[in-house]
């Protein structure tokens, strides 16, 4: 499945079954509260925000999405 970008600053497409994610965690020390998911190209393209009120819980879960998503067998993801 093709999926298109069109933002303010960015435009693309990119393939379900070839683009990898990658997790961005939440940096206390530069105040920073919610992990993030991006789309990893040559820039990383990022389109979600995790935020359960605890910055270990909330960068643990958007690596283990990441961590799932990049391990999904390429032949079933559609």
């Amino acid at each position: 499945m093709k999926l298109k970008l069109k933002w303010k600053y960015a435009e693309g497409e990119f393939d379900t079954k070839t683009v990898q994610l990658i997790g961005l965690p939440a940096r206390p020390l530069k105040n920073e509260n919610n992990a993030e998911i991006a789309i990893k190209d040559s820039w990383n393209f990022s389109f979600a925000e995790i935020d359960l009120g605890d910055v270990e819980s909330s960068n643990a879960f958007a690596k283990e999405i990441v961590r799932r998503w990049n391990e999904f067998p390429k032949e079933l993801k559609k």
